[in-house]
């Protein structure tokens, strides 16, 4: 996949998977939802899938706040060695179930059934 015009940024080695939020931010919340937990959820699971099909994956670590994890992953790669990708996933703060479930989808089962469209 071309994604950038120097070549240093087209084949990166690795893939870094961060959860939007952690540590003691929580991120948008719903009831009980919490869009850290679930952004955890989805970055440990693509995580196994990609690394199951051989892509060198590397999780950042979940308890850290995100300005330690930028440190993190800034410390442990140089520009070029890795795609980053952070994953968020909001929670519809403030909406009612139905409404949160129409704009993005509340989770369930530990992010395992999707409710809404």
């Amino acid at each position: 996949m071309r994604t950038s015009s120097l070549s240093l940024l087209q084949a990166p080695e690795t893939l870094v998977l961060a959860a939007g939020h952690g540590g003691s931010d929580s991120g948008a919340t719903f009831g009980s939802f919490k869009e850290r937990d679930q952004a955890i959820t989805i970055v440990d699971r693509t995580a196994e899938l990609l690394s199951s099909r051989d892509v060198n994956v590397v999780v950042a670590p979940h308890a850290h706040d995100t300005d330690v994890t930028i440190g993190w992953i800034n410390r442990k790669y140089s520009f070029g060695e890795a795609w980053v990708l952070e994953v968020h996933r909001d929670s519809a703060s403030g909406l009612g179930e139905d409404d949160a479930s129409r704009r993005c989808g509340v989770y369930r089962c530990q992010c395992t059934e999707r409710r809404g469209g």
